[in-house]
Formats: C-alpha cells, structure tokens, sequence
C-alpha cells in the first residue's frame, strides 16, 4: 500500500506448480492492472518495481528478465527500466525502504551482480524514462563501493575515493562532499545528511526515519549517533538552493 493505491496477489496453476500474480487496485478500489508471476518487488511512494520469477514451466511474457514498474498514479506497467534488481528473493511492502533511493520522481537502481553485469540507472519513475545509465562496461573500471542519489547529483563511494557527478552533464563536479541532500522534501525542502559516516546503500540498511508516519520510529540515536546528522533546510520557506555537496 501506497499513497497511490494497493496490490494483493493470488495464485494460480503453472505446470505442476503455483506461481502469484499481483493486481493493482486505485484507492477506490478498482482493479486498475497486473503482473503476472511476480516475484520480489519494492513498493514506492508512488507504485511498485518488480520481476518476475525466473519459472521455466511459465510463458516467455510471464518471465522476461528486468525491473518492472507500475506507476499507480497514470496505471500504467513500464519496463524493463533496469537489467535486475538486487532484490533478491526480499520483497518490500513499506515504500520507507525505497526512500532511500529516491529523491522526488527519481530512484537510483543499482545492481552488483559480477555475473550478471553491474550496472547504475537513475530512472525518472513520472515518465517511466532512464536518464542516466552506467552498464557494465563503464562501471567495471570504477570500483564502486557506494552510489546515492540527491536532486542532480550522484554520489560515488569508489575503493581509493569519493567522487559528486552531475547526472545530466555527466561531469564531475566535487572530488568530496561535506553534505548530501537524502530526500526531497514538502515545498522544495531537502533533507541533508551531514557528512558520510556509516552511508549504506544497501537493501537491508535501515530506511530514513522521517518517513515512517505508520510507526514508531525506534533507530534513533543507535543508528544516527550524531545529533545533527541529518538537517531539514530551505531557503526563506521555499525551495532549498544548495549547497549540494
């Protein structure tokens, strides 16, 4: 469940098996779409990223390779945005965790796969459009450790040092940042993270604590030990205009 609507699955005989479809439903609870045999999935604020199961006994259709997503707000299914997800077998029912990767419409994907080619996409999830990639020829010689994502920014954690891309420009613009924009906030506001001090990007790393409205947020000083770690800022009440690293 989302702000934009709500999923359930049901199964369904495939060969000698079961595989799950998930429907989409609109907050008045019309059934708006599906996807068939879906495996792990990630709800947004927004929609939902997904793949199918990798089922042989399935029908091609019903198990192309690559990230899918519904978009709950113009019911529409795009994809593949992306190669994989590094999703595992893990699926994600609360959008606090996809949090982590987005910023407005954008959403970082990222996958670490040696096998299966790692790769850094920053999709435009509004559109349904990538609008920057890295495929595996151009991050095989980066050595990522780290990627994170603020407004037009990316940020790179490489084995040897830290690097700030303007996504757009493709142009490095800062060997280093002292802060970095998490989330994007009501009015143009941003959430900023002072400094880099256990940055995780991965799956199971905690979401940010400020969008949890559903619970009681219980990480706080265990995992944020630094009171001032993370900022709200704008400017004059309205949009923050940097700085951005």
């Amino acid at each position: 469940m989302n702000y934009g609507g709500y999923s359930l699955t049901t199964s369904r005989q495939v060969g000698v098996g079961y595989v799950k479809d998930m429907h989409f439903y609109d907050s008045d609870g019309a059934e708006v779409g599906e996807f068939r045999n879906v495996g792990p999935y990630m709800v947004t604020q927004f929609g939902i990223l997904m793949e199918h199961r990798p089922r042989t006994d399935a029908i091609p259709e019903e198990r192309r390779p690559g990230v899918f997503y519904f978009d709950f707000r113009n019911k529409t299914l795009v994809g593949p945005i992306a190669p994989y997800s590094d999703f595992g077998d893990s699926s994600f029912n609360t959008w606090s965790q996809a949090s982590r990767y987005t910023y407005g419409d954008l959403i970082l994907l990222r996958g670490t796969s040696t096998s299966e080619g790692q790769y850094v996409s920053i999709v435009d999830l509004g559109s349904g459009q990538v609008v920057f990639d890295l495929d595996r020829t151009k991050v095989a010689g980066l050595r990522l450790k780290e990627a994170f994502l603020g407004d037009r920014y990316l940020y790179l954690t490489k084995s040897d040092q830290r690097s700030v891309v303007d996504y757009q420009t493709k142009e490095e613009v800062a060997t280093d940042w002292a802060l970095r924009p998490v989330f994007k906030l009501a009015e143009g506001w941003a959430l900023l993270r002072v400094g880099h001090e256990s940055e995780n990007h991965s799956l199971m790393a905690s979401g940010i604590c400020i969008n949890v409205y559903w619970t009681t947020c219980t990480r706080g000083q265990s995992v944020h030990p630094i009171a001032n770690e993370y900022i709200a800022a704008g400017v004059g009440g309205g949009a923050y205009t940097g700085p951005w690293y």
